[in-house]
């Protein structure tokens, strides 16, 4: 089992619910097959001073999950907290938005590669849609917080206002799964997060794997909320060691998570090469033992 712990920041929807948004910077999954989802249904809230412009989701998150490599994804944090806003409409360009905390003005933040959005590389704001992220201190006062593009003004309702002075709870994570799997068996790989702190809070989380066949692969992107204390086992059918177009191969699996520790990993290595039904005595695998 891998064990790691990270701080993590609660968002909250636009309409003023005290909760988070899923689905701001990407859908809380983006899997090869996808489990435990749940989701909040967005609201709306034109800006002031457009007809024109929506903004119809926003978030306070720890890091917002992106392409890292041209094959891997991972989390971006290098600010103490995101805030991502989600535009609709005709609005102006990236860098026309300003958005005001703290007694600071702050212009959006570009992640060089953009967002990872269900299984979609370099999501970025377009054609006057989409995410506008900003980069913010961790904590600061949010009484004077509201975005700015010209002359249009969006003020973020007070439960936003709160997640963006309040302290990061801190999140507890590990992975376990096999260690070892034979040709005939479906491993599942399971990650659980569990809230330390003693306020809600938003975690995100980028999975990879490499093998069999592979050097890496992005694989989903993991995020939602936690209650204090709750916890939550988000369940991944993994690859099975033995494939049909190779020998057996170890199958590792790498998890990101805001912070400067290590990625976890865990490896699920093959098991002993026996003569199966489908395997050949040189330990090959056949199509029609292949899962």
């Amino acid at each position: 089992m891998r064990r790691r712990h990270f701080l993590g920041l609660c968002g909250s929807l636009v309409a003023g619910t005290a909760g988070c948004l899923q689905g701001t910077d990407g859908p809380a999954d983006s899997p090869e097959r996808r489990t435990d989802r749940s989701s909040t249904t967005p609201t709306t809230a034109p800006a002031t001073g457009s007809s024109a412009v929506e903004i119809t989701s926003a978030a306070v998150q720890p890091g917002v999950v992106g392409p890292n490599t041209p094959d891997s994804i991972g989390v971006f944090d290098e600010f103490g907290q995101y805030l991502v806003v989600q535009v609709s409409g005709a609005g102006p360009a990236y860098d026309a938005f300003e958005f005001r905390f703290d007694g600071q003005r702050f212009s959006p933040t570009t992640l060089q590669n953009g967002l990872y959005r269900d299984e979609e590389w370099g999501v970025r704001y377009s054609d006057g849609s989409g995410p506008v992220l900003f980069g913010l201190p961790e904590t600061g006062d949010a009484s004077d917080a509201r975005l700015q593009f010209g002359e249009r003004t969006w003020e973020p309702p007070q439960p936003v206002r709160d997640r963006l002075e309040a302290p990061l709870p801190t999140f507890d994570v590990t992975m376990r799964g096999p260690d070892r799997a034979g040709p005939n068996r479906d491993p599942v790989l399971l990650v659980t997060v569990t809230n330390e702190g003693d306020r809600s809070g938003w975690y995100t989380l980028a999975l990879n794997r490499s093998g069999p066949l592979i050097a890496s692969a992005p694989l989903r992107r993991i995020a939602g909320t936690l209650d204090p204390g709750q916890e939550r086992t988000i369940t991944h059918d993994a690859r099975s060691p033995f494939s049909p177009d190779a020998d057996p191969h170890a199958v590792t699996y790498r998890l990101d998570t805001p912070g400067d520790d290590p990625a976890l990993s865990h490896t699920i290595e093959p098991t002993e090469r026996t003569k199966t039904p489908g395997w050949t005595d040189e330990g090959t695998a056949t199509a029609s033992g292949a899962e």
